[in-house]
């Protein structure tokens, strides 16, 4: 079921020629993406949460051309916790025309998507 709502997303929306993802299909772009390429072990992203939290200091109601994922791991409910905290695995921003950037902790930017995956797969 992948590949065909990435099919939908390219062909556009409403007969337009360009990608159009608007926030309330970000998070099912993202995971399709995360998953055709394999970015994550075999049930990682069946067992996580993908929440919009916007990391730029604007308010909620603001219009962006962009949607900010945050994916948190949840916890095994048989595994006793230290806190009621999830565990944050990664954070993206998904543009409406499809680019999607991975936010680095470490230098604390946003890098292309590509250069996220490369980091993985080198590894």
């Amino acid at each position: 079921m992948v590949l065909p709502l990435l099919l939908i997303l390219v062909a556009g929306v409403e007969g337009e020629d360009t990608l159009y993802i608007d926030h309330a299909h970000a998070i099912t772009y993202l995971s399709d993406c995360l998953r055709l390429d394999e970015t994550y072990e075999v049930g990682v992203l069946e067992a996580a949460c993908f929440m919009i939290e916007w990391m730029d200091e604007l308010p909620d109601s603001t219009e962006r051309d962009y949607t900010d994922i945050a994916i948190w791991e949840l916890f095994d409910p048989g595994v006793p916790a230290t806190d009621d905290s999830l565990p944050l695995l990664d954070r993206f921003r998904v543009y409406t025309d499809g680019r999607i950037l991975y936010f680095s902790p470490i230098p604390g930017l946003l890098i292309p998507y590509e250069d996220f995956l490369r980091g993985r797969t080198d590894l």
